[in-house]
């Protein structure tokens, strides 16, 4: 058999494997309640979602992007135990909504680390700090115990609506439970009015 047919005929199972799996899925979801398909058994409803209360899209503008990266040429630092450190210097950004509105900011940031501990799975975060004030502050990472490569990351997504007309400073900081190195990182906010 050749190698050409030899995939054909691979891809010709797998197509068959789903379209029989998505019929019995089709069966399972399709049988009116309290049936039972002797090949599938019994009828199971979709499962209940609650999504919560509807939020309404507001459509933004991005007004400007500031991005402050160490890459590619990135020196290792401490991440002391339960110690923020600032990723980058204060950054200042200006929120250029009129008169009367307001802007939204979102700091799309990332760390690699190197855990110092014999703890595994050694928690780490990134804060957004916004005029001197840490704004967000959760666990967004982690790290191997006794890593000998930087094969921690640390990752997040901040987003802080309501932020008034003018400028601002913006600083992005790392931290870590047990204590890490950290190398590589990057910061990117952006500023939205709607």
């Amino acid at each position: 058999m050749t190698y050409k047919r030899t995939i054909t005929v691979a891809l010709a199972l797998v197509i068959i494997a789903a379209v029989v799996t998505l019929a019995n899925v089709s069966k399972v979801f399709t049988s009116p309640q309290g049936e039972e398909d002797p090949q599938v058994g019994p009828a199971v409803a979709p499962p209940a979602v609650s999504p919560g209360p509807a939020v309404m899209g507001v459509i933004h503008v991005l007004k400007a992007t500031y991005i402050n990266t160490c890459s590619p040429s990135c020196n290792p630092f401490t991440l002391p135990p339960n110690t923020s450190v600032g990723l980058d210097s204060p950054t200042t950004i200006t929120c250029s909504a009129a008169i009367g509105k307001t802007c939204t900011i979102t700091d799309t940031a990332w760390i690699q680390s190197q855990n110092t501990s014999s703890t595994g799975n050694n928690a780490g975060a990134l804060q957004l700090v916004l005029d001197g004030t840490v704004v967000d502050y959760y666990l967004s990472g982690t790290s191997p115990a006794n890593a000998f490569y930087y094969d921690g990351l640390y990752s997040k997504i901040a987003v802080v609506s309501g932020v008034s007309r003018g400028t601002h400073t913006v600083q992005t900081q790392a931290r870590s439970v047990e204590g890490a190195n950290g190398a590589a990182w990057a910061a990117k906010y952006e500023v939205y009015t709607p």
